[in-house]
């Protein structure tokens, strides 16, 4: 789904801008609302979203002036900006900047709709044309780096160039991460047999990138990053590409065997040997030093992820959660390889059925019924067709707009018993399920 940032200086106009459209309807989610022009640079800059929608007027730095600091930025996405009729001139200046579109004070849906149809359609396109060329990058130079040089040009000569391996390959988002540490284009990871290698190209005139900021990154995913200087000798890449992967690599043998013995109990699901096996581990582990710790949890996850190869939706949940311990986490593969139990939401839907007083999240609930909360989360699901947390606004707002219609208690006391913390929130789901407040909601359903 496309994201879009939300900016406003004044809180009314942010909550009208998410209550007023219908954003998933129009094939976006919100990934942050800001008060002000540099916030949302800051944001920016870390993860940018697909479109920025903004006031024109705000204190400090107004809209086109965060537009400009944008794109000086490198922001590439798309810009909607909103403003009041007297400001019309002034917007003029931000549709001259090549902004997407232009909303005016107060919004109007069908308006918005149409739109944001354009900035979709515009993004789709855009999108399109970047994974195209992302992908013809990313399939030559992972070929160069696997020897096949033939129909592909030597590395530019007049770039320096920092080639390194972690080893067992991460998944994606945990990888994209690292690449974002570095300015857009100058970094690329590249899967060569079982080994995934992190690439980093400069103009020699550029400054020299620091990798202590993603050696340190790696370090708390349990990775070591191998380095070496490369040339555009395609010979001589080849051989250092074969030299990172054999020092990535363990050489004890007796690492190497526990390991087998440790991936066949996961794939065989016999939860009692694992863990004796595992104990046995980090024994070893533990007088081998620190190297061979981190060797064998590469080895580890380099097997499981094997297991679950074929397995889509199972090995993402597994790699998201790699930070664990090798316990956790073989308890976790067990989990995954076993068939999904038909009615273990229906166990979670009667645990929270049960404790009708209390304020339960997914991990109180994994905990009492002894599953993985990760594993429990994707498998209800699967079976309802929703998340749990989607699932349980559904159940606190129906019981809430029973209690409109059959009490004349307070909206506030009965946000308090359905149990929202934070009033607005109350309001914010209820509008968002029924398309009117409490007090609308009670007024009709009394006259109908």
């Amino acid at each position: 789904m496309l994201r879009v940032m939300l900016v406003d200086d004044e809180q009314m106009g942010l909550e009208g801008l998410r209550l007023l459209i219908d954003w998933q309807q129009e094939g976006f989610e919100i990934c942050g609302e800001y008060r002000s022009a540099s916030d949302a640079l800051a944001a920016l800059s870390v993860d940018p979203p697909h479109l920025i929608v903004t006031d024109i007027r705000m204190a400090g730095m107004d809209g086109i002036a965060m537009m400009n600091k944008a794109k000086e930025l490198g922001y590439k996405g798309q810009l909607i900006v909103v403003s009041g009729y007297s400001d019309f001139d002034y917007a003029l200046q931000a549709l001259k900047l090549g902004v997407a579109g232009y909303l005016l004070k107060p919004i109007d849906a069908a308006e918005a709709n149409s739109v944001l149809e354009h900035v979709r359609q515009k993004l789709i396109i855009s999108e399109k044309l970047e994974s195209n060329a992302f992908a013809e990058h990313q399939r030559h130079m992972t070929g160069y780096l696997a020897g096949r040089f033939h129909n592909f040009p030597k590395v530019d000569h007049q770039n320096s160039w920092q080639l390194g391996t972690w080893g067992a390959p991460m998944h994606y988002e945990a990888v994209r991460e690292l690449v974002i540490l570095y300015p857009s284009g100058m970094a690329s990871t590249h899967i060569v047999d079982d080994k995934e290698f992190f690439l980093l190209g400069w103009n020699e005139e550029e400054v020299s990138p620091d990798l202590t900021i993603l050696e340190n990154a790696l370090s708390r995913s349990n990775r070591t990053f191998v380095k070496t200087n490369i040339t555009n000798a395609p010979s001589e890449l080849q051989t250092q590409c074969q030299l990172l992967a054999e020092k990535s690599t363990a050489d004890s043998a007796q690492l190497i065997s526990m390991n087998d013995q440790i991936l066949s109990a996961i794939a065989t699901r016999q939860r009692e040997p694992f863990i004796k096996l595992c104990d046995q581990l980090m024994a070893y582990c533990a007088s081998a030093g620190a190297k061979a710790k981190t060797d064998a949890k590469q080895f580890f996850v380099m097997g499981c992820s094997r297991l679950l190869a074929n397995r889509q939706e199972d090995i993402a949940v597994f790699l998201d959660a790699q930070h664990e311990d090798i316990k956790t986490l073989g308890l976790l593969a067990i989990d995954l390889l076993q068939p999904p139990p038909e009615s273990i939401s229906d166990l979670a839907i009667q645990y929270v059925n049960a404790h009708p007083q209390s304020i339960l999240t997914l991990d109180t609930i994994a905990v009492a019924l002894g599953y993985n909360s990760t594993y429990l989360g994707r498998v209800f699901r699967e079976e309802q067709g929703i998340g749990f947390r989607e699932w349980q606004h559904n159940r606190r707002i129906k019981h809430a707009a029973m209690l409109l219609r059959t009490t004349n208690r307070s909206i506030q006391s009965i946000s308090d018993e359905v149990g929202y913390t934070q009033y607005k929130r109350f309001l914010s789901h209820f509008k968002q399920r029924y398309g009117q407040t409490p007090e609308q909601y009670r007024r009709s359903s009394r006259t109908s």
